[in-house]
């Protein structure tokens, strides 16, 4: 650790680095949520109000409907990605992970990497996720996850309905989720899952800025 007048120390590279990886990946993460993962979820919405709800053709509130309920889909899987991470929410103990997003985010990546076929009449992993969030909202003694104050997952706020009455099919769904928890390697490696304790609040914040700006 010692340092001479020409150069930096040690722990000075390595919070370089740390900064510079996590605005690489905020800037990376925001390209991904706009250009692709905002867009397959919408989709999966519109798929499933088509062939389940029986609705064949959107208005111009229904659309905006479902704009809204992608951005709220949207800030809630970030809001948990990071949580775990940053170990705000119980994820290594047994009872929560078998629950967590950090455990669903494996069996999306699993099934991404063997390939397999997932059939558009299935919404398994959106009844996961549901769980999860209603987990979140409402706290569980058992599993060590304390009431959530925030109008963020409320299962009582109005601006929460959407989510309560449409789902998103597997196959779009694994697709998106596996864009927001992984990030591909080289051409012959697989893909790495991020490490979202690398970001700061004002990194998240940014992201959620340039989704409202969307």
């Amino acid at each position: 650790f010692l340092k001479d007048a020409q150069s930096k120390t040690f722990l000075e590279h390595v919070h370089e680095s740390s900064t510079n990886y996590a605005a690489e990946l905020s800037d990376s993460l925001k390209d991904k949520v706009f250009d692709r993962i905002f867009r397959q979820l919408a989709r999966g919405f519109l798929h499933y109000r088509k062939k389940e709800l029986a609705i064949q053709t959107e208005t111009g509130e229904s659309l905006k409907d479902i704009y809204n309920g992608t951005l709220t889909l949207l800030y809630r899987l970030l809001f948990i990605l990071y949580a775990e991470d940053r170990d705000l929410l119980p994820v290594t103990e047994p009872a929560y992970r078998h629950y967590s997003l950090a455990r669903l985010k494996q069996r999306v990546a699993e099934l991404r990497d063997k390939k397999s076929i997932l059939t558009d009449l299935s919404t398994d992993l959106w009844s996961d996720l549901d769980t999860l969030f209603r987990i979140v909202d409402i706290g569980d003694p058992k599993l060590n996850v304390p009431t959530y104050n925030g109008g963020l997952f409320s299962q009582k706020n109005p601006k929460n309905d959407f989510l309560k009455t449409n789902k998103i099919p597997d196959p779009w769904l694994a697709e998106a989720l596996d864009h927001l928890t992984r990030e591909a390697g080289d051409e012959n490696e697989k893909p790495q899952f991020i490490d979202y304790s690398e970001l700061e609040v004002r990194h998240l914040g940014s992201i959620y800025e340039g989704l409202l700006e969307f």
